[in-house]
């Protein structure tokens, strides 16, 4: 497993860390990406 080194909580913080800065440059197509990264991880953590 290649993320079986995150944890959900570590996904969320990295999330939430990333989410503000990409929503102040208006980096819509990394917001996009990092959503289809990070969501299916969590859920298939979760």
């Amino acid at each position: 497993m290649l993320f079986s080194f995150t944890s959900p909580l570590f996904i969320i913080s990295l999330y939430n860390f990333y989410l503000p800065i990409q929503l102040a440059r208006s980096h819509s197509l990394i917001l996009v990406f990092a959503n289809s990264l990070i969501i299916p991880i969590f859920a298939k953590n979760s």
